[in-house]
Order: C-alpha cells, then sequence, then structure tokens
C-alpha cells in the first residue's frame, strides 16, 4: 500500500515511486488496484468501512492526487526509514526475535 521508491537514473532525484496506492485508484470510495505479488486485481468498498471512508473523505478533491499515503512534513510518499521510524513510535511495527 505504502509503494516504494525505486532507483531511475532518468530523474533528478535519482529515483521514483511505484506500486502504492494512488487517488487514480479509487473511484466513488471503491479502490480498484492489481496486487504486486500476483498482478491479480483487488478490490475494496470504502463504502462498507465507516472509519476508512471518513479518512479519505478528510481529504480535499483537490488534493487527492497522486500518492494516498503521504508524510505530512514533505507531501510525498515516505521514504523507507521514516515510514518505520514512524510504525515503531506507533507501535504499529512488531519487532521479531
Amino acid at each position: 500500500m505504502i509503494g516504494e521508491w525505486l532507483a531511475d537514473l532518468e530523474r533528478r532525484s535519482g529515483f521514483r515511486w511505484a506500486n502504492g496506492l494512488l487517488w487514480q485508484h479509487i473511484r466513488d470510495y471503491v479502490l480498484v488496484k492489481d496486487t504486486t505479488k500476483t498482478g491479480q486485481e483487488a478490490g475494496i468498498d470504502f463504502k462498507l468501512y465507516p472509519l476508512a471512508l471518513a479518512e479519505l473523505q478528510r481529504v480535499s478533491p483537490d488534493q487527492r492526487v497522486g500518492a494516498v499515503v503521504k508524510d505530512s512534513r514533505t507531501g510525498q510518499p515516505f521514504k523507507g526509514r521514516r515510514f518505520q521510524k514512524k510504525s515503531a513510535r506507533s507501535g504499529a511495527r512488531r519487532r521479531h526475535t
């Protein structure tokens, strides 16, 4: 869902963001996207999930461009380390020992 940064020497930054959830994958609050693992199409009707629907509706229509999951500090998709740090602080990431 969060995608990944891939090396791309043709871009000024040297990287491009790929495989993540984009606003273009959501129409009328229904997500339709090919999965990266199998390539099969997956769909979720967010109207069946009121909490998720409410979060999507909080984003103004003019901001529904590009990546859905973004770093609020940069307005861009998370860099791997930044997402891991944020997830670890929130308790969303578990460590395996």
